[in-house]
């Protein structure tokens, strides 16, 4: 808690050498001129630096969420952006839910439209710059492509029971700012890798901006599977940039989506929830929700 409060003094005091007074929000963010400045970034990269360099770290901070905010202030230019538009992840939490035309990919998790310049990503928050670029649906095709067109990401096998070839967990790992967001071309992502509709769907898990964990699953392997992922969400969107969730997900062969974990923050703990289309999931390959 120390630290945390002597980091905010020092983006507090960054800011105002820039001319923008902000103050501490109580949840972790400063205010102040009209906008919200969040810290999660700033402390995942500080705690990994001696605090002699954090007074540093917090002044180029600071210039750089200034020097995009004023890059995002100017009009889009939409002939350059039309090549440069892609998808990203956020949580509701971080933007709420005034973004109307970004649909919930995952619960709790928008889809949003961004524009990937050299310095920074513009993400569009309001459905008048989405607008400017054709409209969600024009703009989303657009987008699909653009980010089918990125290099692939780096792609790693982990089998959660070295015993059980149906255990195996997908991680694909992005240095850019979208892989969290190959969710939203999930079908051409695990056809690369070999993996062609899941006839029983499949857990998911975006604990940061830059990982995307899948699981196929196939029988009794979905249970180490699904411990495994619980860990590496759990510690993958704790202390690392761009968190988007701890939670793992699952998604039914015909596209529905729910959230399988609940986090008791008191207890430290994770539950799974076997009902629903997860549930059918396990009835059809003839598990229950007591394996």
């Amino acid at each position: 808690m120390g630290d945390a409060q002597d980091l905010t003094e020092l983006v507090r005091v960054a800011f105002a050498a820039e001319g923008v007074e902000v103050v501490p929000d109580g949840r972790g963010a400063l205010i102040g001129d009209h906008r919200t400045y969040g810290l999660t970034n700033l402390a995942a990269l500080v705690a990994q630096q001696p605090r002699r360099h954090w007074s540093r770290l917090a002044r180029r901070h600071a210039r750089g969420i200034l020097a995009a905010h004023e890059a995002d202030d100017e009009p889009i230019d939409t002939d350059s952006a039309r090549s440069r538009v892609l998808l990203k992840l956020r949580p509701v939490n971080d933007v709420g839910r005034g973004v109307h035309y970004a649909p919930e990919i995952l619960p709790g998790i928008l889809l949003l439209v961004a524009i990937d310049h050299p310095d920074h990503v513009r993400e569009l928050f309001s459905d008048d710059a989405v607008d400017e670029l054709g409209g969600w649906h024009e703009v989303r095709d657009l987008a699909v492509s653009n980010l089918r067109a990125l290099p692939q990401p780096a792609h790693k096998v982990i089998r959660a029971d070295p015993e059980r070839g149906d255990s195996i967990v997908h991680l694909f790992a992005a240095d850019d700012f979208f892989g969290a967001a190959r969710l939203a071309i999930l079908p051409e992502v695990l056809a690369h890798v070999g993996i062609e509709r899941p006839a029983h769907g499949v857990l998911l898990a975006v604990p940061n901006r830059h990982l995307l964990l899948v699981h196929p699953l196939e029988g009794p392997g979905v249970i180490p599977a699904v411990q495994l992922m619980v860990r590496m969400a759990t510690a993958e969107f704790q202390g690392h940039t761009g968190p988007l969730s701890p939670q793992v997900y699952y998604r039914s062969a015909d596209g529905e989506v729910q959230q399988v974990t609940t986090q008791d923050e008191d207890e430290g703990s994770v539950a799974v929830r076997v009902e629903g289309p997860f549930a059918e999931a396990f009835d059809a390959m003839g598990l229950t929700s007591d394996d």
